[in-house]
């Protein structure tokens, strides 16, 4: 179920992660993140104002 469906709006573009992206960000931050977090994650991403460049999750 996605709990996060409140948040589609044309105004965003939401790039989801995959698992594996998500490890290797925690990997990188020594870290592990909440379940929380990790759930928006695989359901939304992480979201771009339209207009402004595309950035990877690695870069963020």
């Amino acid at each position: 179920m996605n709990v996060f469906h409140f948040l589609h709006n044309e105004k965003h573009k939401f790039l989801t992660l995959k698992e594996k992206e998500i490890e290797a960000a925690e990997q990188r931050l020594g870290t592990k993140f909440p379940a929380e977090l990790r759930q928006f994650y695989v359901e939304i991403g992480y979201a771009l104002r339209i207009g402004m460049k595309q950035l990877l999750f690695s870069e963020l």
